[in-house]
């Protein structure tokens, strides 16, 4: 399919630099949507076209949880690529 390949060329156009990125910071760098970026560097990953890292990536978030409430969370990205 078209947009796949579109996608797909996105992605390895972000990852081209060697560093290792959390399926997250593809997304901001693609503008693609989370489960788009997702699905795409399964089939990449499944393909032999790119590798995973053997350690997750560690993402720190901040979360607006309502008024006068801010969390900080510190969450393992599971695909790490």
């Amino acid at each position: 399919m078209a947009g796949e390949a579109l996608t797909q060329d996105a992605i390895i156009g972000s990852l081209a630099d060697g560093k290792a990125k959390s399926h997250k910071e593809v997304a901001r760098q693609t503008g693609f949507t989370d489960p788009a970026v997702w699905s795409a560097l399964m089939r990449l990953w499944k393909k032999g076209a790119i590798l995973r890292t053997k350690e997750p990536i560690y993402e720190h978030e901040r979360v607006f949880k309502g008024r006068g409430h801010l969390d900080k969370l510190t969450a393992a990205s599971t695909a790490r690529f």
